[in-house]
């Protein structure tokens, strides 16, 4: 794990340095974001609290109910725990006032692809609200993407584990399970401002420390580029199915989204 005090460690390192292969932490990186005064509770609540998005009630279980973004928030801060939300994605149904919102350091992207429409889609962040103890089991990560996370606001601690090692799927793993199995892992703990990067395949879980928003992001880059598209063939349903979702939740409809598709069906 590669830590940076701030970005300009960071590029300067890059200078030099190829990160995309390694996990990294840049602290204060977010603060810059037009998205860091946008992204904590109050100003979500405010901007954002009629959307209507699904939640688990109950971590990783199937059942799932629709509420406000509004109503979601007040159970996170009342102290309802267990709660999971994978479905809000402000950059889409609110591409206008989002634009332009977050960076990403361009060490670590393909602006060809993100800004393609299928990267628009398909890599399309999320901002993922959770309550204290709240946690995120062990996973890795569809579509062989790199992973970011950009921490809002609140405290949370995530745990890294490299591909080589085998973990069960949807477990959380105590330190002392991971130290007992004789497995090298990374803890870091997110502050408001901090920017996680992790590449693709790494194995990773979360805890909320503190009632937290966090902007999780995925990017292509040269490290993963051909294990992104191979995996966009051999998972083409998957990928399919979620174009769909995020074209209609950023309001695209029409012979441009059914010919891409289409496209990717004769593809598989």
């Amino acid at each position: 794990m590669q830590l940076f005090k701030n970005e300009q460690a960071f590029l300067e390192y890059c200078r030099v340095n190829d990160l995309t292969g390694t996990c990294f932490l840049i602290h204060g990186y977010c603060f810059q974001w037009p998205l860091f005064t946008q992204g904590n509770f109050y100003s979500i609540e405010e901007n954002f609290g009629s959307d209507k998005i699904f939640i688990e009630e109950g971590i990783n279980k199937s059942g799932r109910v629709e509420v406000t973004v509004s109503d979601y928030i007040k159970r996170i801060q009342s102290g309802v725990k267990g709660m999971g939300n994978w479905s809000w994605q402000p950059h889409l149904s609110h591409a206008k006032s989002l634009n332009n919102s977050f960076t990403v350091p361009e060490a670590i992207t393909l602006n060809n692809i993100e800004k393609s429409l299928v990267g628009e889609l398909v890599l399309a962040p999320w901002i993922l609200m959770s309550a204290t103890e709240t946690v995120t089991n062990m996973h890795q990560d569809m579509l062989s993407v790199n992973g970011i996370v950009g921490q809002l606001q609140g405290v949370k601690e995530f745990t890294l584990v490299a591909p080589q090692y085998a973990l069960e799927e949807g477990k959380f793993y105590s330190t002392y399970e991971l130290e007992t199995l004789g497995i090298p892992f990374e803890c870091v703990v997110l502050h408001p401002g901090d920017f996680l990067y992790f590449p693709a395949h790494w194995w990773h879980q979360a805890k909320t420390i503190e009632c937290s928003v966090s902007f999780i992001h995925s990017t292509v880059n040269l490290y993963n580029m051909t294990a992104f598209l191979d995996d966009a063939i051999s998972q083409m349903p998957a990928l399919i199915q979620r174009v769909q979702s995020a074209a209609k939740k950023r309001g695209y409809f029409g012979y441009r989204i059914k010919w891409l598709c289409n496209g990717f069906r004769s593809l598989g």
